[in-house]
């Protein structure tokens, strides 16, 4: 389950710069989403796509940049999951399912199932070789 995220789109200042911080540092602690540049002078730049208004999670920025362009445009709408950022989407535990399935159905064959598994069967057997 996704943590309550209402603090972004609320820009109370103080709770606002505390947890733009906390995204900065999950972002950047996530080596598969930080893109290091090599500037002209030789000094590398980690970079992460900027969540903001204008930029969309389309360009990747500094630290600083990033952090300017949240202050100054806000966050895009709805980015609650921050799926640019590292974090996946969470995996639902789908369980057993309570109703029979033909398979289930003991002493009882279906013919029809049956024919099409053999067919595909040997459909892929023959191509294998």
């Amino acid at each position: 389950m996704v943590p309550n995220r209402e603090w972004m789109y609320t820009m109370r200042v103080h709770k606002f710069q505390y947890y733009v911080k906390q995204f900065l540092d999950y972002a950047f602690n996530n080596a598969t989403v930080v893109k290091y540049r090599t500037l002209r002078n030789g000094l590398v730049v980690s970079e992460i796509r900027c969540p903001c208004i204008d930029c969309k999670n389309r360009t990747y920025k500094s630290r600083q940049m990033v952090e300017f362009d949240i202050y100054q445009n806000r966050f895009m709408p709805n980015y609650y999951q921050w799926s640019a950022h590292g974090e996946l989407y969470p995996t639902q535990d789908m369980g057993q399912c309570s109703t029979a399935g033909p398979s289930q159905d003991v002493g009882q064959e279906d013919s029809v199932d049956a024919g099409v598994y053999t067919g595909y069967h040997e459909m892929f057997t023959e191509s294998m070789h």
